[in-house]
């Protein structure tokens, strides 16, 4: 019986180690790759020992990794190149030295921390002239990973503090000497090292690792192939695949553009060959995609940033975050079920659908994933609960041949954690810029008052300017640089005007995050396009319409908290069983399909189910319900009258295999030991000659730290891991060559 299951792409696609293996000569592109690869897994096996058996000093372990960051940006991010691999140009010599000041400025701003607090309120001048450089290559590095608009936000608040009697308004105040900048922004623990990029450090890059290694192991194939075998045979089956597999995901990449780049490789060009138009398939994915940044339990990074300003464990915010998230999932699941209906969409063929009792035996790939749940269910720290769950993801994944990991597997996964991590490092350091320039200048008091004032003491005006505010916000910068942005200037304003504290970090959260899906700029909506083929505009404005829970639900939760979880029990349980019917409501009404077509007075009665239902309360309740089942006797009443859907006709030649629609996924280790494919020739000492340098290296990292080094001899601890990093990426490049000689 043929193979009936799927691949999405794997991790070696853009293995640093392969790329060094295949490179002839040593040329420049090799040398840097060789940099990138040793940087990346030098972050790795900081982060992983450190956190093991404990942090140094917080400004020192956040510059570290800052450092770091910036130096491993600088070099996969060239000047005036698409790509390292490219050749040198004169640009070349701009970023040799961006990647050196990174290393240097780090070393000169923790190497003694105790005269750097002596020096606080009196910057010396070597002070601020690397302070401002690296400002500078923080401004630079964000440019290069995100572009120009979260740069243009920091440098509006930056030299606000120097030019503060040119600007208007509430922005209108004295200057300040660029000293009191480079103290606050550089030297204190109130600009780039103060909260954002230490919850960087501490606890979100663990994630980063964790869902390096969840992909490494091939559990996004899991995710499809069971999304397949639970609504393969509905109809519309491929759009419920993506929004199920996107779903589950997210709640490891925590990336909206890399969701969609991941599972919409396979899911759009199969919901197009069923019959969905091009836009609408780009447009499914990628609010399907958008989703797993408000799904727990990554949700983007940005729920690390809400338990720190909150001071509450991070659980607490997962569980906040759990039934908005169900809602906006079983609507856009209702969207594409009722758009199935409405256009005769056909369900997959039996022969294209993996049998559920053949994928769910490969479900241990994601066991590390139920496992560290429990354990924040439990109580215990994020960073034991994503220390275990990568610990048992490399025990699980020598379960199945087709799953365990070789040594440059592991190696692979070090360095693809740290590069998945520069946007979010970066976004930090300069929200770090923006928070010690707000601190300075006192703007973020006088922005509160602005906010109260123009919304004339109204909730919902506040709302409604917050939610502005955060979309123009998220159109050039991603959720957790927008969330943090907002908790300083807008959020205050809103817990004053009497919400609770939980519900307006969520609501600055949520519309930070639908700017992926809402044009202008809807970066997931384009990702979609590009993938679809579709016009990136109309796809962008359907996204809008299939997502539109996500515009209503936080107002909603603003008003009645109940569905973050605040309240009794039973109407928490309440709520969120009327909202549920009220998010099938409104998918329908948006539609424009339940049973049968609807008519437009029918869609106005269900869209205005959908807003009773989800707001909690008794009576909302009982007049939603009253509506929405008003309209359910009068389709199956008016049963004979209906106009049926144009069924769509079944290609007799139409192939819907993942053959027909993939390309052949990269050959991946055949399980043996060290990971060789069966014609790479390898051999047996080859194999543990792989083996042996990575465990040599990883003992002595992990003993070192058990020792202590860290604590007494920090700068030496570091410069022993960068040897060990060296040595793995160099070694493996070599015997990956060895085995498959170009």
């Amino acid at each position: 019986m043929e193979d009936k299951e799927v691949k999405i792409e794997s991790p070696r696609e853009k293995s640093i180690l392969r790329f060094l293996a295949r490179e002839k000569g040593l040329s420049s592109g090799k040398m840097i790759g060789g940099l990138i690869g040793g940087v990346g897994v030098m972050l790795a096996l900081f982060h992983l020992t450190t956190s093991t058996f404990g942090q140094a000093d917080a400004r020192v372990h956040g510059g570290t990794h800052l450092g770091l960051i910036l130096a491993l940006t600088f070099l996969l991010f060239p000047l005036k190149r698409k790509s390292f691999r490219d050749k040198l140009n004169a640009y070349s010599i701009v970023d040799l030295f961006l990647f050196l000041a990174s290393i240097g400025i780090s070393i000169y701003a923790n190497w003694d921390t105790g005269a750097m607090e002596m020096r606080t309120g009196m910057p010396n001048q070597w002070d601020i002239l690397l302070g401002t450089i690296f400002i500078i290559m923080i401004l630079e590095a964000a440019r290069r990973t995100m572009g120009w608009a979260i740069v243009l936000v920091a440098l509006f608040f930056l030299l606000h503090v120097l030019f503060a009697p040119y600007y208007p308004g509430i922005f209108y105040g004295p200057p300040f000497p660029w000293s009191t900048a480079i103290d606050i922004i550089f030297l204190q623990n109130n600009g780039i090292y103060g909260i954002p990029i230490q919850v960087m450090a501490f606890y979100i890059i663990l994630f980063m690792y964790f869902g390096a290694f969840l992909q490494q192991t091939k559990a996004g194939d899991f995710f499809i192939n069971l999304s397949m075998s639970l609504a393969g045979r509905t109809a519309g089956g491929p759009a419920k695949v993506a929004v199920i597999s996107s779903g589950l995901f997210g709640t490891i990449s925590g990336s909206a553009v890399a969701n969609v780049l991941g599972t919409g490789s396979f899911t759009i060009p199969m919901m197009k060959r069923i019959g969905y138009p091009a836009n609408y398939a780009g447009a499914v994915e990628a609010c399907a995609s958008t989703g797993g940044m408000i799904m727990p339990p990554v949700m983007g990074a940005t729920a690390f940033l809400i338990a720190e300003f909150l001071g509450i464990s991070y659980w607490s915010v997962c569980v906040a975050a759990f039934i908005p998230a169900v809602l906006y999932y079983i609507s856009v699941f209702m969207m594409v079920h009722f758009e199935a209906r409405k256009l005769g969409l056909k369900p997959l063929r039996e022969s294209e659908i993996p049998r559920l009792k053949d994928v769910l035996p490969r479900g241990y790939t994601v066991i590390s994933l139920a496992l560290m749940i429990v354990l924040f269910a439990l109580g215990y720290s994020v960073v034991w609960a994503c220390l275990a769950g990568v610990g048992s993801i490399i025990a699980v994944s020598f379960i199945s041949r087709e799953t365990r990991m070789s040594p440059e597997d592991f190696t692979d996964a070090f360095i693809n954690g740290s590069r998945s991590a520069l946007m979010v490092a970066t976004a930090c350091a300069v929200c770090g810029i923006i928070i010690g320039s707000i601190f300075i200048t006192g703007v973020g008091q006088r922005f509160t008052s602005l906010v109260l004032s123009a919304s004339h003491g109204q909730l919902w005006a506040a709302l409604l300017l917050t939610a502005v505010a955060a979309y123009i916000l998220g159109m050039g910068m991603p959720p957790a640089a927008v969330y943090l942005t907002l908790a300083i200037l807008v959020i205050p304003a809103l817990i004053k005007m009497g919400i609770s504290t939980m519900a307006s970090h969520m609501f600055a959260f949520y519309f930070g995050i639908i700017a992926a899906i809402t044009p202008p700029v809807a970066m997931a909506a384009f990702a979609g396009a590009a993938l679809s083929g579709g016009n990136p505009a109309r796809t962008g404005y359907i996204a809008m319409r299939i997502g539109i829970a996500s515009y209503i639900i936080p107002f909603i939760f603003a008003y009645c908290p109940e569905l973050l979880f605040q309240g009794p029990y039973h109407q928490i349980l309440l709520a969120f069983c009327t909202a549920t019917i009220g998010a099938i409501s409104l998918a329908a009404g948006v539609e424009g399909w339940l049973f049968y077509r609807c008519t437009y007075f029918q869609r106005a009665l269900m869209l205005a189910a959908a807003l009773l239902l989800i707001k909690p309360g008794i009576i909302t309740d009982l007049l939603g319900l009253a509506l929405f089942g008003s309209v359910i006797l009068m389709q199956k009443g008016w049963k004979k009258s209906r106009e049926e859907a144009p069924g769509l006709s079944w290609e007799p030649g139409l192939n819907l295999s993942p053959e027909t629609i993939l390309p052949s996924p990269p050959e991946r280790s055949s399980g043996k030991p060290g990971g060789l494919s069966p014609a790479s020739g390898g051999s047996r000492s080859e194999t543990w000659k792989g083996w042996i340098l990575f465990l040599t290296c990883m003992i002595v990292a992990f003993l070192l730290t058990y020792k202590g080094i860290h604590f007494t001899r920090y700068w030496l601890f570091l410069a022993i891991l960068a040897g060990l990093s060296f040595m793995l990426v160099v070694g493996h490049g070599l015997l990956m060559k060895t085995r498959n000689p170009i």
